[in-house]
């Protein structure tokens, strides 16, 4: 009975609407950024590609919604793009020029730290970790990953600190593969 009374509500299933219409509206321009990143690097404009990846971050800031988890996974499914996308031109330059291949790494990470808010400088770094590859032997990466780690402690919601270590947990699971396979290319160490 109260169950019935509940879904008659009007008050309750405007709040209801309005809540989804939301959800969708944010998944709608999480969705957008997705495909607009894609055009912007595949035509040469990396900084629109940059700005649409901090965009998509900047949703991460707020865990207000209920539909926070699913808006997490969707935005950080751009920044790996976005990430992924940023490598794959560095070691494409590293097998021509491991110096310019380094250059254009160092480029990335300056840009990343220029970012003033947190979330969104946190998120790119993060998405970019693998980067760090070009620039840093292998023991270092723990040290990179560790202060990642410490910036977490700046936010202050704690639900979106408990998603960004769980980000910054998987970039660095998906890196460890990395550990191996760098420490035997030449063209990711050092001379």
């Amino acid at each position: 009975e109260q169950l019935e009374n509940k879904s008659n509500d009007p008050h309750q299933s405007l709040a209801v609407h309005t809540e989804s219409t939301i959800a969708t509206d944010y998944t709608a321009v999480i969705e957008s950024n997705y495909r607009q990143l894609q055009r912007a690097w595949h035509q040469d404009e990396k900084v629109q590609a940059l700005k649409l990846a901090l965009q998509t971050a900047r949703f991460l800031g707020n865990s207000k919604p209920g539909y926070y988890p699913a808006l997490f996974v969707l935005a950080t499914q751009v920044l790996d793009c976005f990430g992924s996308f940023v490598y794959q031109r560095i070691a494409a330059k590293s097998k021509s020029a491991i110096a310019d291949a380094k250059e254009t790494c160092r480029n990335w990470f300056y840009k990343t730290a220029c970012i003033r808010e947190l979330v969104p400088r946190f998120y790119v770094e993060a998405a970019l970790l693998k980067c760090y590859l070009f620039l840093a032997p292998p023991s270092e990466l723990p040290r990179i990953t560790a202060r990642l780690g410490y910036s977490i402690r700046g936010l202050g919601d704690p639900v979106v600190a408990a998603y960004a270590r769980a980000y910054l947990g998987r970039r660095a699971r998906e890196l460890e593969a990395q550990f191996v396979l760098s420490s035997t290319n030449p063209l990711l160490s050092d001379p």
